[in-house]
């Protein structure tokens, strides 16, 4: 079954961040998991859970672990505003980048025209010839 847009307004496609950007942060974050449940269990819970009471500087020790495990699932599955997109319309199809190569490469939308005599539109990922990985359009003809 086709997916089909109004006239007006164009069809959006997010492209999902590669495994390979997700397993870093995952990894990190099992990490820190590991690290949070081994120390009470080696230090003991009773002692562990009084150690709150006696030295407030564990509190922050705690918000700064939570803080560091949400940033890390936030890298490994951001939000769909800050992913990649394809917008395609009836005359164009456009690729707008993630937010993070907006801000910090300058990596530009990449716009292709459809024009009657187009058959197919090739995207590529080029990751050889620049230093930020980056789409580049082809519209082809007959």
């Amino acid at each position: 079954m086709a997916i089909e847009a109004q006239r007006g307004e164009p069809f959006v496609f997010c492209v999902p961040p590669p495994l390979s950007r997700r397993v870093i942060p995952l990894a990190y974050t099992a990490f820190l998991l590991l690290c949070a449940a081994y120390i009470p269990l080696k230090v003991g819970l009773s002692r562990f859970s009084e150690g709150f009471g006696n030295h407030p500087a564990l509190w922050f020790l705690a918000i700064g672990l939570v803080a560091a495990i949400a940033l890390a699932l936030r890298l490994a599955f951001p939000p769909r505003g800050a992913q990649p997109r394809l917008q395609i319309r009836h005359d164009s199809v456009r690729f707008i980048p993630g937010r993070v190569e907006r801000h910090l490469f300058a990596e530009p939308a990449i716009e292709a025209a459809i024009t009657p005599q187009s058959r197919e539109i090739l995207l590529c990922h080029s990751f050889l010839e620049e230093l930020p990985d980056g789409y580049k359009g082809n519209n082809s003809y007959g």
